[in-house]
């Protein structure tokens, strides 16, 4: 037998080549109030300029809008498509009461038209469009957090993954981080709120890094990103890992869970898909036991008309033989008295 084997061990670069000819659909969404900084969260995170604040945005709702993004990220021939879905002016009208629905339904839908494209195509061909991640971005404060703001990620957190974010958190000293980050850890876990973590944590500052994660963003100018930014106290080197999660975001979640995160989302949609199925099976024994009603009512009405029909006919054959009766009667006494 050739010592060198059939060819087995070659496997790995064939799935390799496969994987990075069909590539991989990444989904994120951010949420936040306006001019928080999604956009250039978004930029930073992703290292170039792919979403512009000038693209057409549409209305969800009479107060919040969302603007769609797709590009293509190629790194060492393999493809990343990615899809920015931004939604606006969360949490900015007086009325703000189920502002987290809109959220929700566009979460929901992506995960409909996913279930729909696997029962008319084959799964490894679909265009994923459920999200995969949802960065919520929240306002630079040490010890305030807005009721919209932590009842709108308890409820997203039930239907993806979610990452809050403090944005513009050269705002904030470094002791008034540290008391931010206590105080929304400490809101969180009062709501139950259920947060995308690293598994495998290795930062030893702030509780072993876990979000919120306090990001600020890079300047994106004609030359390209700038990651210096201008106070009049000095400069701020935006690539210092110590003052800045920023790039320690984009290590924990492309370099480390981008895959992590797809297969989190794959229990999201099993959750929807079986609350779906349960649904459609509920609403067929519904119907088929509103059919069994409807054609036991049908039956009873019957039989109560046969009841009615035949009672009628006895009636009237009663009512034949009295006539009968009384014409003999009558024919019997014209005899008589002709007699």
């Amino acid at each position: 037998m050739n010592q060198k084997g059939i060819g087995v061990s070659n496997l790995p670069n064939v799935k390799y080549r496969s994987v990075c000819k069909s590539g991989i659909d990444f989904n994120i969404m951010t949420v936040g109030s306006h001019g928080i900084g999604k956009t250039s969260f978004i930029n930073g995170l992703l290292g170039s300029k792919v979403v512009t604040e000038i693209e057409e945005a549409r209305k969800v709702c009479k107060s919040m809008t969302i603007q769609v993004s797709h590009f293509t990220i190629k790194e060492n021939e393999f493809n990343t498509r990615i899809t920015v879905t931004e939604v606006d002016r969360v949490g900015d009208f007086t009325d703000n009461n189920e502002c987290w629905v809109p959220i929700i339904k566009i979460i929901n839908d992506n995960y409909q038209d996913f279930l729909y494209s696997e029962h008319k195509s084959v799964r490894s061909l679909i265009r994923d469009k459920r999200i995969h991640v949802c960065f919520y971005c929240l306002e630079p404060l040490d010890n305030f957090i807005r009721p919209t703001d932590i009842i709108s990620m308890e409820q997203i957190s039930k239907y993806c993954n979610l990452i809050p974010i403090v944005c513009k958190s050269d705002y904030l000293n470094e002791y008034q981080i540290q008391k931010s980050f206590d105080f929304l850890r400490r809101k969180l876990e009062e709501h139950n709120v259920v947060i995308f973590e690293d598994q495998n944590p290795t930062r030893g500052n702030i509780t072993n890094f876990t979000p919120p994660f306090f990001v600020t963003s890079p300047k994106i100018t004609e030359n390209g990103i700038s990651y210096v930014r201008e106070y009049p106290w000095g400069q701020l080197n935006l690539q210092n890992m110590h003052s800045n999660d920023l790039f320690r975001l984009r290590e924990m979640l492309v370099n480390q869970n981008i895959l992590h995160l797809i297969e989190t989302t794959e229990e999201y949609y099993d959750r929807f898909r079986a609350c779906v199925l349960a649904y459609n099976i509920n609403k067929q024994s519904n119907k088929a036991l509103t059919q069994d009603i409807l054609n036991f009512e049908v039956f009873d009405k019957l039989k109560s008309e046969e009841n009615t029909i035949r009672e009628l006919k006895e009636r009237i054959e009663k009512k034949k033989r009295e006539y009968d009766d009384q014409i003999k009667s009558s024919l019997s006494v014209e005899n008589v008295s002709n007699k």
